[in-house]
């Protein structure tokens, strides 16, 4: 009975050591992931306004829609991009989700580019997917970290 108890120890001890290691690879890919740039131009202001654009927390933001508010707005490395909305309806506010993915032109900046913007799906009442937005998009310190003109 005591080697039972003993190999189930120890059989505990190894499983929890192989998924402490588990979470820190995965928590650690997930990092990289975002850090590598998908396709994006190759010069380097287009590099650094990429770069800052996945590290911008982007909140509060419209996106040109008639009672649509983006709470969170997250560019991923992997040139996709993902929100938690709120769209007003009269009294009624109800929350939503939109994601997609993006591409750039070459910046006219470090903190400025042409952007395509493509939402590929969103649970958003009145919004019929995919809709395609040309936006030219200026990286701002402040609240919403992202200035954004339509096309």
């Amino acid at each position: 009975m005591n080697v039972f108890l003993f190999l189930s120890a120890l059989l505990n001890v190894a499983d929890a050591k192989k998924n402490k290691g588990g979470e820190s690879s995965t928590e650690a890919s997930a990092e990289s992931q975002n850090d590598k740039l998908g396709d994006v131009p190759s010069d380097p202001d287009s590099k650094k306004f990429a770069k800052k654009l996945i590290s911008t927390s982007i909140s509060n933001f419209s996106p040109d829609a008639e009672g649509l508010r983006y709470n969170t707005m997250t560019f991923n490395g992997n040139n996709t991009w993902t929100t938690e909305a709120v769209v007003h309806v009269m009294d009624e506010e109800m929350e939503c989700t939109e994601s997609g993915s993006w591409t750039m032109d070459p910046a006219s900046s470090p903190t400025v580019a042409n952007m395509n913007w493509t939402i590929d799906s969103s649970n958003c009442p009145t919004r019929q997917t995919p809709i395609n937005l040309r936006v030219e998009v200026t990286l701002v310190s402040g609240p919403s970290g992202i200035n954004v003109n339509f096309r």
